[in-house]
């Protein structure tokens, strides 16, 4: 009978306890990035607007009086101009045009400098008489520059290799 009591006793007192509350996981914290993977992570943006045909976005990438110099040799300066050449390429000649992007070489000469080479790929571009051009490899040089902790392209130089 003892026993009877005493088992009934610890079962009307463990449920009376509430259950003890599961233990705290703590958030594993991300690490932050380091300057060659904001880098990265901002050229792969700039692939990916390019590719959406995102004109807006594209500028956006660049410092506010930041500029583009093409293959062409002509130079676009500031983020409002180059808003514009985008506009005006993603509705021509870059219609649908898909950009593949690749970091060869980041060399921080300053904490918020970066000069950034690497080379590209453009598909589904069009010749101004609307002829698909195939395959387009180039080269580049851009000038990044670090403010409020964000990255963002000064200035840009594409080239095509000569052949």
């Amino acid at each position: 009978m003892r026993r009877v009591l005493l088992l009934l006793s610890a079962l009307a007192v463990s449920s009376c306890q509430p259950a003890a509350p599961p233990p705290e996981e703590k958030a594993a914290e991300t690490p932050p990035m380091s300057d060659e993977d904001m880098i990265r992570a901002r050229t792969d943006e700039y692939a990916q607007a390019f590719t959406r045909g995102d004109a807006k976005a594209v500028a956006a990438i660049f410092t506010e009086d930041g500029d583009f110099v093409g293959p062409d040799g002509v130079m676009h300066h500031g983020r409002a101009t180059l808003e514009q050449r985008y506009q005006t390429v993603f509705a021509g000649e870059f219609k649908g045009a898909q950009a593949s992007i690749q970091v060869t070489n980041i060399r921080l000469v300053r904490p918020d400098i970066a000069i950034v080479d690497g080379t590209y790929e453009v598909n589904g571009m069009k010749s101004p008489d609307g002829l698909p051009l195939g395959l387009v490899n180039g080269m580049y040089t851009n000038v990044w520059m670090k403010k409020d902790g964000q990255w963002a392209i000064h200035c840009l130089r594409s080239m095509l290799p000569v052949t």
